[in-house]
């Protein structure tokens, strides 16, 4: 199993705005905080019944755990999330990332944590999140996480 930084099929945009979105100082949580709350007000009142994405974990990973896949979600359920480039996936590997309301979870729960470093990116039409790029610790290397969301797709 590789444990190298993966992140496979994944837009070169979003890649740059991971790559680029942890650097300089600490983050200001009030200002994040403030941008998820007008990110999910967007959502609120934008958001299809149904949509379909593909997210990739950023992380010093395997592929078994950092994807990409392409999830689908109806009612706000789940109906699937099937992994890209024929790798294997753990089973719940991305289970805190398979609707956009775990989505936001996962960046609110990020920015609770107190890290050193965090970027979180919206889409500017539905308010979905599309990058989080967080580095917990400054004085440790390899713990850096994130995810990137990419081909939002609303489905009728």
């Amino acid at each position: 199993m590789s444990h190298s930084r993966t992140i496979a099929r994944l837009p070169l945009l979003a890649l740059a705005l991971v790559a680029g979105a942890c650097t300089g100082g600490p983050f200001d949580a009030s200002g994040a905080r403030a941008e998820l709350r007008a990110a999910r007000a967007v959502w609120q009142r934008e958001r299809p019944a149904g949509y379909a994405y593909t997210v990739g974990r950023v992380c010093y990973c395997g592929q078994e755990v950092a994807g990409p896949v392409r999830v689908e979600v109806r009612g706000g359920q789940t109906v699937s999330v099937q992994p890209l480039g024929g790798q294997n996936l753990r089973p719940g590997a991305f289970d805190g990332l398979d609707t956009v309301e775990e989505l936001f979870r996962a960046v609110e729960d990020a920015i609770e944590a107190d890290p050193y470093q965090l970027s979180a990116g919206y889409d500017t039409e539905r308010g979905h999140p599309l990058v989080l790029a967080v580095d917990y610790d400054r004085r440790v290397a390899d713990e850096e996480g994130g995810f990137v969301v990419s081909d939002f797709t609303a489905i009728p």
